[in-house]
């Protein structure tokens, strides 16, 4: 263990080759691993060696310049063939001073890029990787036992991407493979910075974008994502009405299956199961409607009953 911290990718890994180990590091520490990923003893060789990547990694990453060029992927490990749709991905820069970037996932259209909706989706969490191979995207995995091989893709028919252009979009910062050459990047991250290094995402992919400025553009995102889009969209809107530039075709906000704050997703529980026909209309009049009058009535076991019953359905259902 070298012991030294990095600014670097999450995540990552390094084959330290004759060393016969890979490495791997984690928040700030390296780790080396036989090739089962057992931990392995460090001899004098290996921590000369892994100090001197840990010296090299980070200036490689300081010598990359901010928002480097994008690049047009045309083959995945697992998928055979050509892709059959347009995917770009690239890095994004959104805070020089520690050197914050996002990296992005775009999918165009398949039917007409140039004049359909433009979408950027981030994925909940939060920290969860906005992949093409979940949710709206064009890929999926293909199941099957494993067999120690690579995961094998297949084309999804149902990805949005039949209509829409698609911003997947790793975020925020030490999310999949978007991170920050200061390792004070990855601190007090909160819901506002995680929207205003989106809002600086945004105004910059459009500016190296332009084709796509009169697109109309939704923002949108899944689960905790539910918190961020309304901020982002409203922001983007303010933008606009301050005549700033680029001048993004704001159309709306799309959430799916949203985070909005506890009081309201957790009191809410109860009045939806019993809308949908979950739970019938003698059990949803004996159930407390919210936490406090949980608390307040010391009818603790309502809620823990609820919550079989809800990992009971869920259970089943999978």
């Amino acid at each position: 263990d070298s012991g030294l911290p990095i600014a670097r990718p999450p995540n990552a890994f390094f084959d330290t080759g004759n060393l016969g180990y890979y490495c791997t590091f984690g928040a700030e520490l390296y780790k080396v691993h036989d090739r089962r990923g057992k931990e392995k003893p460090l001899d004098t060789m290996d921590k000369a060696s892994l100090v001197l990547l840990s010296l090299v990694v980070p200036l490689v990453l300081l010598l990359l310049p901010l928002s480097r060029p994008a690049s047009v992927v045309t083959h995945l490990p697992g998928f055979h063939g050509r892709l059959p749709f347009r995917l770009e991905t690239g890095y994004v820069g959104v805070d020089e001073e520690t050197g914050a970037e996002l990296f992005y996932y775009f999918v165009e259209s398949e039917r007409s890029p140039d004049t359909d909706p433009v979408i950027l989706w981030m994925t909940g969490g939060p920290f969860c990787s906005g992949m093409v191979f979940f949710e709206v995207g064009p890929m999926k995995f293909v199941l099957a036992p494993y067999n120690g091989s690579l995961p094998q893709l297949a084309y999804n028919p149902y990805s949005w991407s039949k209509t829409t252009s698609i911003i997947l979009l790793d975020s925020p910062v030490g999310t999949g493979f978007s991170y920050a050459r200061d390792v004070e990047g990855y601190h007090d991250i909160g819901d506002f910075s995680f929207s205003m290094h989106v809002l600086i995402f945004l105004n910059k992919w459009f500016t190296d974008h332009p084709h796509y400025q009169s697109n109309p553009f939704f923002v949108g995102g899944s689960s905790y994502a539910g918190k961020m889009s309304p901020i982002i969209a409203q922001h983007i809107s303010q933008e606009i009405e301050l005549g700033k530039q680029p001048k993004i075709n704001l159309k709306g906000y799309v959430v799916g299956n949203p985070v909005t704050g506890s009081d309201y997703d957790d009191n809410f529980r109860v009045p939806y199961a019993h809308g949908v026909g979950i739970i019938s209309d003698q059990l949803y009049e004996v159930i407390p409607h919210s936490h406090a009058s949980i608390r307040c009535s010391g009818n603790t076991i309502f809620l823990f009953l609820f919550q079989r019953l809800q990992f009971g359905i869920v259970k089943e259902a999978i």
